[in-house]
């Protein structure tokens, strides 16, 4: 059996990191099945996957100069040829790792006589600000199945685009090995201007209104108006915008709170400053599932969210994060102040993580894959 599997990117966020994981689980547990890779995108990658298959790439910048005069002339040049060259390789199944892959899924679907298989990471602010509302809708008729990644997702397929009940499987992402994956460890309270008494409140993710990034000052000010809390600091890890994070940095010098915030940057090592969290602070508006929230909690380290944003908690138990009302601000500030304080009880650790353990959770993606394929072959052998 042949897979292709397209990714749109090769960054480190969540969809990429869940398929590498996966490639690499099949390479080892499933030596029979060959499997390449359509990367959509070419910039720099943060996530190497030329160690596990071919890498075929949708955009492509050639270093020889008729194809660069190729492609000028006829920007479809490389496409097509990509194209003509997956056809041959007689797939089985095309396994498109999320919606923001879509944008080329009509096209393949046109080309390759196999099944489709669409994992969707995101929920629908996710889709539309991908700018793949449009592709994704046109591309739901060539799929046969869905994987979403919880309910949540699995609800706004069904609702938005019409999706019967039945071509939907809910898996979660898979949790990454917390102990193998520490790789060096952050001392954060070593940091010049943070106390050894300092209890940091940590946030993962990049710097955006997505996450919550124009929430972080008025917070840091409401926790600011209560005396006695400047021990609480707060550490963003994560891609960062240079135009947002001088405007965070605008209203914080003129709060008198510049020496609260430290900015990370992008990091392979995340979970090194994780396990130096008190708390993981999530500020997002929205997120179909977390996988850091996962990781955090693994670290046993409490995870404070908004109410019903967070994909996790359907399967997180209840003494692993605290959920405020949505954008409560007061709340998540008196709770932080609280947790500061050792006044909250709760334990961050999460009894229900063997739901995405990757022993449980990528049988559970094989068998979907399986199934995929044994029902084209099915409907080839009884046509």
């Amino acid at each position: 059996m042949k897979i292709l599997f397209v990714i749109h990117e090769a960054d480190r966020t969540g969809a990429p990191l869940f398929i590498l994981g996966l490639l690499e689980w099949l390479k080892r547990e499933h030596k029979n099945i060959e499997f390449d890779i359509l990367l959509l995108s070419r910039t720099k990658p943060d996530i190497e996957f030329s160690h596990i298959s071919k890498v075929y790439y949708w955009n492509y910048n050639p270093a020889n100069i008729c194809t660069k005069i190729l492609n000028k002339l006829y920007p479809e040049f490389h496409s097509k040829l990509i194209m003509s060259a997956l056809k041959r390789n007689n797939y089985d199944l095309c396994y498109v790792n999320s919606a923001a892959s879509c944008r080329v899924m009509k096209s393949l679907a046109s080309m390759l006589a196999c099944p489709f298989l669409l994992h969707v990471h995101e929920l629908e602010s996710g889709i539309k600000n991908s700018g793949s509302a449009e592709p994704f809708e046109a591309c739901v008729p060539f799929a046969k199945h869905f994987i979403g990644v919880s309910n949540a997702v699995k609800r706004n397929l069904m609702e938005r685009y019409r999706i019967p009940e039945d071509k939907i499987s809910v898996i979660p992402p898979v949790s990454r090995r917390i102990a193998n994956n520490i790789t060096e460890r952050i001392d954060l309270k070593k940091t010049p201007g943070l106390p050894a008494d300092a209890f940091i409140a940590g946030i993962c993710g990049t710097l955006s209104w997505h996450k919550g990034m124009d929430l972080l000052v008025p917070l840091l000010r409401k926790i600011s108006e209560n005396s006695g809390n400047g021990k609480i600091f707060f550490v963003w890890v994560g891609e960062t915008c240079p135009q947002y994070q001088k405007i965070l940095e605008y209203d914080l010098e003129r709060l008198g709170l510049a020496d609260k915030v430290r900015f990370a940057g992008k990091t392979p090592n995340a979970l090194s400053y994780m396990a130096e969290f008190d708390i993981l602070l999530l500020l997002s508006r929205e997120e179909s599932f977390s996988l850091v929230a996962a990781e955090a909690s693994a670290l046993g380290k409490t995870v404070l969210c908004f109410e019903n944003v967070i994909g996790w908690t359907e399967y997180a138990s209840h003494d692993a994060y605290i959920a405020v009302p949505y954008l409560d601000l007061d709340k998540m500030a008196n709770t932080i102040i609280e947790l500061s304080q050792g006044k909250r009880i709760h334990s961050g650790s999460d009894a229900n993580s063997s739901n995405y353990a990757p022993e449980k959770v990528l049988p559970e993606i094989f068998d979907r894959i399986m199934n995929c394929v044994v029902l084209l072959q099915g409907k080839t052998t009884t046509g």
